[in-house]
């Protein structure tokens, strides 16, 4: 696969400014999705521990696949192929609504969560376990984490304080727009679990403006 020129002003430096956010939520993710590469003469899998979060420019969108030039400085660097499947979680990063990725135009960013398998093929072909399209503001990108721990507020008020499976706490209050993903069932701060996968919209400061939880 011939690998285009994406570039344009400053995007590099944005991108740079993203990894801290994509980082932070390393150990996100969910690590029953198994991945699964049809290219088996492409070459054997190397296994990762974790969930990793990637990202980059868009190169090419197929009906099950984008390429990403991969910027992250996590996995392998450059061209990378992440499969998915219409059940694959896609959303705007803006919004937070599911979208299609044809959404996702070439050279605009990407960020997506992989799973623990990669082929060693030219390029890496891995599966995309959630993605974030429409990134404008890569310092405020959303994570997509696990719950490890829910406390709730000492003051007896609506505030509830959510541990991530990578040690940030992010806090809920009555202002939080708490949704469940593609289901019409209400979903309260009583909802939240240890164990849950949840995609989460928050400021530098942590408070959550949005909070999408994956019922299992």
């Amino acid at each position: 696969m011939k690998k285009k020129s994406l570039y344009i002003a400053g995007i590099c430096a944005a991108l740079s400014v993203g990894a801290l956010g994509c980082a932070s939520s390393a150990k996100a993710g969910d690590e029953e999705t198994k991945p699964v590469v049809e290219d088996t003469e492409a070459a054997e899998e190397t296994t990762a521990a974790e969930t990793i979060c990637v990202y980059g420019p868009v190169s090419e969108v197929t009906s099950d696949s984008v390429t990403i030039d991969n910027q992250s400085g996590i996995s392998s660097a450059g061209e990378m192929v992440i499969t998915f499947s219409p059940e694959t979680p896609i959303f705007d990063a803006e919004t937070g609504n599911p979208v299609d990725m044809t959404e996702a135009e070439t050279g605009t960013v990407v960020y997506a969560y992989i799973g623990e398998a990669m082929t060693m093929s030219e390029p890496p072909i891995t599966n995309g376990q959630l993605f974030f399209v429409h990134v404008t503001d890569v310092s405020a990108v959303p994570v997509y984490t696990e719950i490890e721990s829910v406390k709730k507020s000492a003051e007896n008020d609506d505030t509830v304080y959510v541990k991530a499976e990578d040690g940030v706490t992010y806090t809920i209050s009555a202002e939080t727009h708490i949704l469940p993903y593609l289901t019409r069932n209400i979903v309260t701060a009583d909802d939240l679990e240890a164990g849950k996968k949840c995609a989460i919209w928050a400021d530098a400061e942590g408070k959550v403006s949005r909070l999408v939880l994956f019922q299992q």
